[in-house]
Parts: C-alpha cells; structure tokens; sequence
C-alpha cells in the first residue's frame, strides 16, 4: 500500500484524537474514584494486540491487579480470545468484570493451578483479591474445595 504524506498526517491526526479523547474519557470515568483508598492508576495506550498491552502497562506499572470490562455475548464463559490471553499470560490476578450493577450477593469465581508450587504466590493473591468485592460489602467469603 502507497501512503501519501498527507495520508500519513491524517492518520497521525486521527491517532492523536483518539488518544486524546480516551484519556479524557478515561479520567472521567475514574474521576468519582478518587475517595477510594486504595491508589488508582490508568493509562491509555496505543498497541496493536490488547491484551499484550495490557500485560506490558500492569508490568510497567508494577500492579497487582488487572480489572477489565467483559464484552460478550450472554452465556459465554471465557468473553473473547483477547480475555483467554490475557488470563492465560498475567502473572497476576485478572479479574474480568461485567458493566452491570453488582448484586447483593455477586458471584466471583477464581480458577487457581494447586498442582504447582511454583504458582502458591499467585493462588494466594488471587484470592485474596477475588475475595475482596464480597469483603467490602462486609459479607463472608464462601470457599468451596474440591476433593481429588
């Protein structure tokens, strides 16, 4: 493909207010976040696969946790091949949220690997923040184990 220069400036304008209009829309959305006591951070980024760019920002930025927006369809248990990567590659908690209000008693689901000790660290802090939606709700955290 044969870009003129002028192609190129448009699609560096379009990227620009692209980037610009995320990051506005981004900071009103954690705006009312503010009072919450733990440190909120964001960051709107521009990569090609989403979930790498996911990876690299929570890297970069030394989180411990990823929270991110499941768009699917009803039913769907993994919500996109992006989401699949995503929990397959982090090597911290990805917790995969619905935009719906969160019921009285929400449902969370943590999927851990017990079979290997190298994985103890990260079980741990799955479920620790796995726990922690129904914990600031002051209800009690149910555990189900599952015998061999």
């Amino acid at each position: 493909m044969d870009l003129s220069i002028h192609d190129a400036e448009k699609r560096d304008e379009l990227h620009d207010y692209l980037m610009a209009s995320s990051e506005k829309w981004l900071q009103e959305l954690v705006a009312p976040l503010d009072w919450v006591a733990v440190r909120l951070t964001h960051e709107v980024i521009w990569f090609k696969s989403e979930w790498q760019a996911i990876l690299s920002a929570a890297e970069a930025f030394n989180a411990d946790l990823i929270i991110k927006a499941a768009h699917s369809r009803e039913g769907a248990v993994i919500r996109t091949p992006q989401d699949w990567h995503l929990l397959r590659h982090s090597a911290m908690p990805v917790m995969l949220v619905k935009p719906l209000v969160w019921h009285d008693h929400p449902v969370v689901l943590a999927a851990l690997d017990i079979e290997s000790e190298d994985q103890a660290e990260l079980n741990a802090r799955i479920l620790r923040r796995g726990a922690d939606p129904i914990r600031y709700q002051g209800k009690k955290v149910p555990e189900i184990k599952v015998p061999d």
